[in-house]
């Protein structure tokens, strides 16, 4: 399934971010290991939507999280999140790549 518009995959990360920043933010979530685990998977199911933008959109899964993280407390320590968003989205492209080996791309 190829789709014309990767505008639409763009908005699909940076709301499924922005869930993820949101949830992180409220005061009584303590858990890196949750947030980590879904930016990590949102950001490989996307990523593996568009391959060629795999690692773009697994950032733009991180970008919103970060934003939520320095709002709330001013930090920047988070942003990492956005390498673990990279690397979900790349995870996605190479398992679409194995799921289909025989599809060009």
């Amino acid at each position: 399934m190829k789709s014309a518009f990767p505008a639409i995959h763009a908005t699909a990360a940076l709301v499924a971010g922005s869930a993820i920043g949101y949830l992180d933010s409220r005061p009584n979530w303590d858990d890196t290991g949750v947030t980590v685990g879904a930016v990590l998977i949102s950001a490989a199911i996307i990523g593996s939507l568009r391959p060629r933008l795999g690692v773009a959109l697994g950032a733009l899964v991180g970008v919103p999280v970060l934003a939520f993280e320095y709002l709330t407390s001013g930090g920047i320590v988070a942003m990492v999140v956005i390498a673990i968003g990279m690397v979900g989205g790349g995870l996605g492209v190479v398992l679409r790549g194995a799921a289909s080996p025989g599809e060009r791309r």
